[in-house]
């Protein structure tokens, strides 16, 4: 695995995604990451994802869980080759997927994407995985999940997660109302929906499968 020093300080590539845990911080960009030693960035190699060469890539967030393990989720698309629509144009591939860091290597999983993962402050980690929903990975390697609580008949979405430091408690924030019947609320929530906060715990939740 190439690991290469870099300047105190800077970074050589555009950074699309910074998190951190304690004092481990993870900077990510255009298929490289870094991690910050306490004196300077060093570079971690990325692995391939084995997509076309033009595919496209976006990457959403990484959560930095501690003792050197970490997730990197992004997104890739590409046109597929052969046949095209009726219309003429190309059948457009996309596929979300997290790339776990530990042990010094990585592993990609296809499918387990998130715009917002957070460490849970035990070893593990929360993440968006639908607007109503979060699913939990244990220190331990079981996934569980945890719907928001909303009234019955209510939408809700979750923004952003954030860890309190020096506890296992993860904030959620985001919006919740009334279903909009009318269909012109924003991503299934009405404008009338008012903020929220929701507070989870890594011992909560039901058994999923990612």
């Amino acid at each position: 695995m190439e690991r290469r020093r870099l300047e105190a300080g800077r970074l050589s590539f555009p950074v699309r995604a910074l998190a951190s845990f304690g004092a481990d911080i993870w900077a990510v960009g255009d298929f490289t990451a870094a991690r910050w030693d306490g004196g300077g960035w060093q570079k971690i190699g990325m692995p391939s994802l084995r997509v076309p060469e033009d595919a496209y890539v976006l990457w959403d967030d990484v959560a930095v869980l501690g003792n050197g393990h970490a997730w990197v989720f992004g997104r890739a698309s590409w046109e597929e080759a052969g046949p095209v629509r009726d219309d003429n144009e190309p059948w457009i591939v996309y596929r979300s997927f997290g790339l776990r860091f530990a042990e010094g290597s990585w592993q990609c999983v296809w499918g387990l994407g998130t715009r917002e993962a957070e460490p849970d402050g035990k070893g593990g980690m929360w993440l968006v995985a639908a607007d109503d929903e979060l699913w939990h990975l244990s220190g331990d390697g079981r996934w569980t999940r945890q719907r928001l609580p909303v009234p019955s008949g209510w939408s809700a979405s979750v923004n952003k997660l954030a860890l309190r430091p020096g506890t296992t408690e993860v904030y959620a924030v985001g919006s919740a109302g009334p279903q909009d019947s009318s269909g012109h609320g924003l991503n299934g929530v009405p404008v009338k929906a008012k903020a929220r906060m929701w507070r989870f715990r890594s011992d909560e939740g039901r058994q999923a499968s990612p």
